[in-house]
């Protein structure tokens, strides 16, 4: 057996050879490795980043699918219905819709009123459709009526204390009917512990014949609850109104008693009643030609019970007559003329009263 033995330079050339393949393996596989992670990284979050931007799409696609998914359901169609109202106007139904600051309706809804049947249109969606028939009903009903009878009348004063006594007069506090006004020129407010207007009408007309009172007026409106009913009295006072290039016209000026009843029915049948009062009169003054009104006003409000009786006054008017009787020719003759005259002066105060009867007519 033969044995060669290398030289040592020779093995420590080859071992270097070796270590320095075996590094260059090394960093070729680290390299490669550094590579791959790089690769794999860059591949991962390029996939992250396309997820969470398909997330994003998929968020946004979301919030607009229930509202397509509910126009193109059939429960979201719209749908059509014609209401004919019987009670209230239609007009007023599509107002009370039609204000914006309801937010009752989507925007795809629509209401058309016709006057000439009284009635509305409605095109919405199927729930709207149905609050808006639950609306309707709740609306669409009769109106109480109120019958206001009222009697103008122009009493003399004294016989004005008697009647108070008679009939109970519950004075308000601004004005005591049956007792003398220091102030004349002020307005108020009295009730009547009457449930039957028959005694009030019998006693005016017998103080109508006796000459102690004058009926004015006696007029009786049909008005619906909170609906205002106007009556009013007076005379129209013409006079000469200058145009232009010194042309005239014609033109009046009121001089009425005006009275306003705003009534209102309460949950324990009393009804309430919103009262105003003008008292306009033609003043003796005149301004350039123009007649002067004296006006006197009193608002107030007062809740009697169904049938009774509200009495407005203090308008006075005096008046101060004198008179003279004679004895034809004879009482012309010098010197004893005067023994068959007499001078008779009369002096008078009357009071305008206003009697108010609300009543509350069976619907």
């Amino acid at each position: 057996m033969n044995i060669n033995f290398l030289p040592w330079r020779e093995q420590m050339r080859r071992q270097k050879i070796f270590f320095v393949l075996l590094g260059g393996a090394a960093v070729v596989a680290i390299l490669y490795t550094h590579h791959f992670f790089s690769v794999l990284e860059r591949r991962q979050h390029a996939s992250i980043e396309a997820y969470y931007h398909r997330l994003q799409r998929v968020k946004m696609q979301t919030k607009s699918v229930p509202l397509a998914a509910h126009n193109r359901s059939p429960k979201s169609s719209l749908q059509s219905r014609w209401f004919a109202l019987k009670h209230v106007d239609a007009k007023y139904i599509l107002k009370l819709f039609d204000n914006k600051d309801n937010h009752v309706f989507s925007t795809r809804s629509s209401l058309l009123a016709d006057e000439r049947t009284n009635s509305l249109f409605v095109r919405a969606l199927p729930d709207e459709l149905s609050m808006i028939s639950g609306i309707i009903q709740h609306l669409d009903v009769v109106v109480p009526q109120i019958l206001i009878e009222a009697q103008i009348v122009n009493m003399d004063y004294d016989y004005e204390k008697s009647l108070g006594v008679r009939f109970g007069l519950t004075v308000g506090k601004d004005l005591s009917v049956n007792a003398p006004i220091a102030n004349a020129n002020s307005l108020g407010v009295a009730l009547l512990n009457l449930t039957q207007g028959t005694q009030l009408d019998l006693e005016l007309s017998a103080l109508e014949t006796q000459g102690k009172a004058q009926i004015i007026s006696n007029p009786k409106l049909l008005t619906e609850n909170q609906t205002m009913a106007t009556i009013e009295a007076g005379e129209e006072i013409p006079y000469q109104e200058s145009v232009s290039q010194g042309m005239t016209t014609t033109a009046f000026k009121k001089a009425v008693l005006q009275l306003q009843v705003t009534p209102q029915i309460q949950s324990d049948h009393k009804i309430l009643l919103r009262l105003k009062v003008n008292q306009d009169k033609r003043s003796s003054q005149e301004i350039q030609g123009v007649p002067a009104i004296d006006t006197r006003q009193m608002t107030t409000q007062v809740l009697v019970n169904d049938g009774h009786t509200v009495v407005l006054g203090g308008i006075y008017e005096y008046t101060d007559t004198q008179a003279v009787e004679n004895i034809p020719f004879i009482s012309n003759l010098p010197f004893l003329g005067k023994l068959f005259q007499h001078h008779k002066n009369t002096k008078e105060r009357k009071e305008l009263l206003i009697f108010v009867t609300p009543r509350i007519v069976p619907s």
